[in-house]
């Protein structure tokens, strides 16, 4: 019969004799050792084996076995008929995302653990025999691999190594009024509630999803979300969460507006988008915009315009709208029905009271124009050229005011001359006018 010593703090499997037939041949075997061999076995005790013989056949033989098991000694107190150990086996429980427990079975004595993977820790204190490690400040969706020891330095052999994976809450596909809740390393039924900004309701997910989709979120809001492993979300049950931010709402801008172009700015928008006009006319829906601007061309100045942005090339799914004028053209003096004595100035694009001012030595210092209004200039002199500037009812240069000029026009006044006169002809000439011209005798 073999006998096998037990490694100190290992449980012993004892060895079963099965019948009367095989507990005779077991004192028949052992007699001699314990005749011949003074050391003999030492505390080999009757629960060491269990004989499953008839009730009266293992009572006696149990009788005749114990005084021979003890008669004769060994210094070995943990010797064993046939025992084999009972292998440590580290096992974890209650894994979280941030913590979780470790227990070892099959050695009865204290025990010691380490972290090996991701990275190395230091020897822990003492877990007696039976009680639980508690871990704790791991990280959400990681590999660990831990080891046991039976010295408190963790230096020798490892009694046993088990790896755990902690659980995972992330959110993913966050936009602007929806998210995506994604558990990883867990198998069974889980529980979520919304915990921030405000608490909402237990809903529960049946295995195998590990995703949740979430909608009708509010765009630019911070939100907590909890994970529990069974109904009712209590604080006890919770095993992972997890804060986001909602996207910021799309935009749409209107930029670098002239009288006839803008720039539209499309903001918080992930791929392709596409616009049109929808005021004053309804446009078509562009092609694709894969940047964040697009230009719009031949626009009519002082003209009030909307245009949309959509998410689909029908432009049927709105994303966001921009209403914006364009401008109005630069004011113009213009000189009109000049004379050889005067003129008329218009100013043009300009809907205020304004005045003008002319460059000529004499002119009047500064005349009011009402808005709308146009002013005729009178007591010009034939063939000269004049400049007049109009200001803004504010007041023209004066002193050392030199406001700058609405606009500026330079004319020059006709000149009707007569020559080659001979006593029956002459020849007018009328210089600073263009297109046709007509003529009459008024004296005599």
């Amino acid at each position: 019969m073999r006998l096998t010593p037990a490694v100190s703090g290992q449980r012993l499997k004892p060895a079963v004799l099965e019948g009367s037939g095989s507990l005779l041949r077991v004192a028949l075997a052992i007699l001699p050792v314990l005749l011949l061999a003074p050391t003999g076995l030492n505390n080999l005790a009757a629960r060491s084996l269990h004989l499953n013989g008839p009730s009266l056949l293992r009572a006696s033989s149990a009788k005749l076995l114990l005084p021979l098991l003890t008669l004769f000694g060994t210094q070995s107190a943990h010797a064993c008929v046939s025992c084999s150990p009972v292998e440590p086996d580290l096992t974890s429980d209650d894994v979280r995302e941030t913590s979780a427990k470790l227990s070892l079975t099959g050695y009865n004595s204290t025990w010691y653990y380490k972290r090996t993977s991701p990275t190395t820790s230091s020897c822990s204190s003492a877990i007696a025999s039976g009680a639980t490690a508690s871990l704790s400040n791991l990280t959400g969706a990681t590999e660990y691999t831990w080891e046991a020891y039976s010295d408190s330095s963790c230096a020798t052999t490892a009694l046993d190594s088990h790896t755990v994976s902690t659980l995972g809450l992330t959110a993913t596909s966050v936009g602007q009024t929806t998210a995506t809740l994604n558990l990883a390393n867990w198998a069974l039924d889980w529980w979520y509630k919304q915990t921030t900004p405000s608490s909402g309701a237990c809903s529960s997910v049946g295995v195998p999803n590990t995703t949740v989709d979430l909608d009708s979120l509010t765009a630019s809001t911070s939100y907590t979300y909890e994970v529990y492993k069974a109904t009712g979300c209590s604080s006890s049950n919770k095993i992972a969460d997890v804060s986001f931010t909602t996207l910021d709402p799309i935009s749409l801008t209107a930029g670098a507006i002239t009288q006839t172009t803008a720039t539209l700015t499309i903001a918080n928008h992930t791929g392709n988008w596409y616009h049109k006009e929808s005021s004053p006319g309804t446009g078509t829906c562009s092609s694709a915009v894969s940047t964040s601007s697009a230009s719009l061309p031949n626009l009519t100045a002082s003209t009030t315009y909307t245009w949309k942005a959509y998410s689909d090339s029908g432009c049927s799914t709105e994303i966001a709208s921009e209403t914006f004028t364009t401008t109005a053209p630069a004011p113009t003096l213009e000189a009109s029905a000049v004379k050889s004595t005067g003129a008329t100035l218009t100013l043009a694009n300009y809907a205020s009271a304004w005045k003008y001012q002319g460059n000529q030595e004499g002119d009047p210092p500064c005349v009011d124009v009402a808005a709308g209004a146009t002013a005729v200039i009178a007591g010009l002199d034939p063939g000269t050229e004049y400049t007049y500037s109009a200001y803004s009812a504010a007041g023209c240069p004066q002193g050392t005011s030199t406001p700058p000029p609405i606009a500026t026009a330079t004319f020059t006044t006709l000149s009707l001359t007569a020559s080659d006169v001979t006593e029956t002809a002459a020849t007018l000439t009328l210089a600073n006018h263009t297109g046709s011209w007509y003529h009459k005798r008024t004296v005599p």
